[in-house]
């Protein structure tokens, strides 16, 4: 999860200040596999002073520079770094602001380079402000090289010119995310890809998702697609079924303030989830600790589906398995055969 981290960190400090063009984005790379968007303009109690005191830690805001009422970018890069990107308005104003603030700054390649926390190299033209690390002290000159490049890059070599542009403006929430599903963290990898038809190539597949942050939870709506128009409609048509055992009882153990629910359709998706080593046989072998119930051994028995939901701020923990044979009694105690377990 240090991907996805690293880049909302970047973008949770950020903020609002306006331009007619959007040639900004062609500093992003046009093969970045992961790219996360962020219009500023929906958040309250945005403002430049705020952008420039948490990410530049800067405070003499007497000129500025940036103009974020264009949506700012955070990506990976080709090459496994992690940038960000928003648009400049004014160049000459950004290399006052940073001078008066102490940073020391380089003319390289036509744009102007400065170093932030020691760590990430921040560069930028008349157009673009890239940040992008981290970098030890020794490949700084390296990545400038690069970050020059992209800076001045074409657009057909740019972020407009990706096929996932069109995916983010898509998405209506303030912050919007598309990503490969190759570059996605393992534990998130593995559970998107049971979304998808087991003969799925994951190297062919994406995650899109709109993001929604308040004081209280960060509200995420996503979903697998890929780029070839008959596997998306495989895709769909394979949710589609799954979606008929949420029906009837299974609905109404299902909550959104439940800590958790795990519904699984057939004995081979269990087989597959508890075998492996990942985070699923360690969250389904947790639930035999400390408890009398044997849930893996009640699986067994059945023919069906099982539900493992577990609500929020409760010890209790409900099980609704479809179609058991008649041993499952011998794996549960008898006074609580008829308190965690439904039988649909």
């Amino acid at each position: 999860m240090k991907k996805l981290a690293f880049l909302f960190i970047l973008l949770s400090t950020l903020i609002v200040s306006c331009s007619d063009s959007d040639d900004y984005m062609d500093a992003v790379p046009k093969k970045s596999p992961l790219v996360v968007s962020v219009d500023l303009m929906k958040y309250k109690g945005m403002d430049s002073n705020v952008f420039m005191r948490s990410l530049f830690h800067i405070h003499n805001m007497t000129t500025r520079g940036i103009d974020l009422a264009q949506k700012v970018y955070a990506f990976e890069s080709p090459e496994g770094f992690y940038g960000l990107c928003c648009c400049v308005s004014d160049e000459d104003n950004l290399k006052e602001l940073m001078g008066k603030n102490s940073f020391k700054l380089t003319d390289f390649r036509e744009c102007t380079f400065s170093v932030l926390g020691n760590s990430w190299v921040v560069g930028f033209n008349a157009k673009s402000l890239l940040v992008m690390g981290p970098v030890t002290a020794g490949e700084q000159r390296n990545l400038m090289v690069k970050m020059a490049s992209y800076l001045k890059q074409d657009a057909d070599k740019g972020l407009r010119a990706s096929d996932l542009v069109h995916q983010l403006d898509s998405i209506q929430e303030p912050m919007a995310m598309v990503a490969a599903m190759t570059s996605l963290p393992e534990l998130m990898r593995s559970s998107l890809m049971l979304c998808a038809p087991k003969d799925m190539d994951a190297n062919q597949l994406y995650y899109r998702a709109g993001i929604s942050v308040s004081s209280d939870y960060v509200q995420v709506d996503g979903a697998i697609f890929a780029k070839n128009h008959k596997d998306d409609e495989t895709i769909r048509d394979y949710q589609l079924r799954q979606m008929d055992i949420l029906r009837g009882k299974y609905a109404s153990y299902i909550d959104e303030h439940n800590f958790v629910s795990i519904l699984l359709n057939s004995k081979t998706t269990m087989t597959e989830l508890t075998q492996g080593k990942n985070d699923f046989d360690k969250l389904f072998s947790a639930l035999n600790v400390g408890s009398d119930i044997n849930y893996r051994k009640i699986f067994d028995t059945s023919s069906g589906e099982m539900l493992v939901s577990v609500p929020t701020h409760s010890s209790q923990l409900h099980l609704l398995v479809s179609r058991l044979t008649a041993d499952w009694h011998q794996f549960v105690p008898a006074d609580m055969s008829e308190k965690p377990i439904g039988v649909a």
